[in-house]
Formats: structure tokens, sequence, C-alpha cells
């Protein structure tokens, strides 16, 4: 946390406004927070999870523009005036999002993910795929106030659903094409993990289904997201076993697959069709 805020101080911009939300966390986080004096504001709350914590953070933030850092991330020198730069540019920008790099727990920098370019159909192509990175994106605050901050009932993408919903409401987007800031990966990370992950996409899937309602490709477009989810993911909900016997890591994964399939039943067809695939390939390949 104390490298987070740090990031942010050492900016340098004298406009630059640090609110902390402590979500009913431990004591050492009002401890780190005041420490820094009135360098920040701090807030704090019984836990009410992360959709409510930034919505009071976007309560008591007075900026133009809403950056949302969590404690695993940190901002790389010059960022803000990397983003500053480019919204100066074009004053009509309301979403701006980068390039970020994703780190060990240790801080070593593990991969460098690019944003992508979005299309002129920029509702359809983030109902798609989730382009943004949180920590990577600044959003103009009077419009994500608009439409009430974030929605508490989708746990685990709630950023996406409100680059979604900024999208309908007309926001304009821009790719700023520069590395700004670090993602500290944790084992065991909610966002690594592959159940709240599927509830969250089949909760996006849902809310937003008239985005794709009357297009010939609809039921192919709902099954090419979860494949990509299956394809990326998947491989989280087993965790690290390595380290057991043979049989032992097939009991563990039979065990973990079970939970999963009775927390989201509506994933079975989904996992039998993506077996079926995977037994056909293998007997064409021996036979």
């Amino acid at each position: 946390m104390r490298q987070t805020i740090d990031s942010v101080l050492d900016q340098g911009r004298q406009d630059i406004e640090v609110v902390v939300v402590n979500d009913g966390s431990p004591d050492e986080v009002r401890e780190i927070a005041l420490s820094y004096g009135d360098k920040i504001r701090y807030f704090e709350q019984e836990n009410g999870g992360i959709s409510s914590a930034r919505n009071l953070g976007i309560s008591k933030a007075t900026g133009e523009f809403l950056h949302f850092l969590d404690s695993d991330d940190f901002l790389l020198e010059d960022s803000y005036e990397k983003y500053v730069t480019a919204l100066q540019e074009d004053e009509t920008i309301d979403v701006i999002y980068s390039n970020w790099i994703m780190a060990d727990e240790q801080g070593h920098h593990l991969y460098r993910i690019r944003a992508e370019e979005i299309g002129s159909d920029t509702a359809l192509e983030l109902f798609r795929q989730n382009r943004l990175a949180n920590l990577a994106t600044l959003s103009r605050a009077r419009l994500v106030r608009e439409l009430g901050g974030f929605d508490g009932e989708i746990s685990g993408s709630e950023d996406w659903d409100l680059w979604i919903r900024l999208a309908r409401q007309g926001a304009r987007f821009k790719q700023l094409d520069q590395y700004t800031c670090v993602y500290r990966w944790r084992m065991g990370s909610l966002s690594r993990s592959f159940l709240p992950m599927w509830l969250s996409l089949r909760s996006i899937q849902t809310k937003h289904h008239d985005l794709i309602k009357g297009l010939p490709n609809a039921n192919a477009f709902i099954r090419e997201q979860i494949e990509d989810l299956l394809d990326r993911d998947l491989k989280n909900l087993y965790g690290s076993d390595q380290d057991k016997l043979w049989i032992q890591r097939r009991i563990n994964r039979t065990k973990k697959l079970f939970y999963v399939l009775v927390k989201a039943p509506d994933l079975l067809p989904h996992m039998l069709r993506r077996a079926y695939k995977l037994v056909g390939r293998r007997f064409r390949t021996t036979s």
C-alpha cells in the first residue's frame, strides 16, 4: 500500500488528489494512511466490497478525472505527465487507457501488456472483450457519477461493466500507447481465481445481452467469449498442485471441478463440449 501511495505522490504534480478508502482492512492500513498527514484524504467504512469502496472514493474525490488503484498497483515515473499530455491534445476524451506491466510479488517484471485500440463500435467491442485494465485507465468523473459509479451486483468485473456503460452513454475512448503502471500478481488473488471470473462473465453477458440481440451470430458471440475464458483462465481452477503425486492431483482437481460445477451449473455444457473436442482431437492424433 505504501508503494502505491508513494508512486502517486512522487509524480510531482500539484493537481493530484489522493483519496484512500479503507474497506474494513486491518488497523495497519489506517496507520499507514494517517502517516501521510494532509498529503492524502483518508476514509474508512465497514467491509462493503470493491464497488462500495470505490464508490465512496468517487463521492469524496473532487478532480476532473478518476484513477482507481488497488494496493497491488503502483505507477511508473511520469505516468500522469503522459496522460495529461494526451488529454490536452484532445479535450473531448472521456476515457484514456494505457499499456501496463505485470510483476511478481517482489516487483520483478513478468509481462508487458499492450492495450489494444478499440474499434468504432466501442460498446460492442468492449462487450466482446475487456480491453482496459482498471489500474491503467482514467475516466471523466462527471460521467462516472452520472452512471452511479460501479455496480455492486457485479463482483470481479465491475470495472468492465463500467467501461461498457460509459461507452453506451457515448463516452469517447482513447488509447495511450505507453507503459504507465505495474500490477503485482499475488498467488491466490481474486482476479486469478476461475470461479469469480466465470460468474462475472455470465453477469456481464446477462446485463448487456441487448448489445448483441438481433445479431445473426449472437450465440456464436457468447460461445466465443466463454471459450476465450476457458482457454485463458481454466488453469487457475486447479492452482499449484505439482508437488502432489499423480493420483492426488487427479483427486484434487476433480474435487475442485465438482465444487465449481455445483456453484456454476451452467458451466457444465461448455465443459462437456470442451472435453468432447479434446477427446476427438486425441483420437484423430493416435489413429
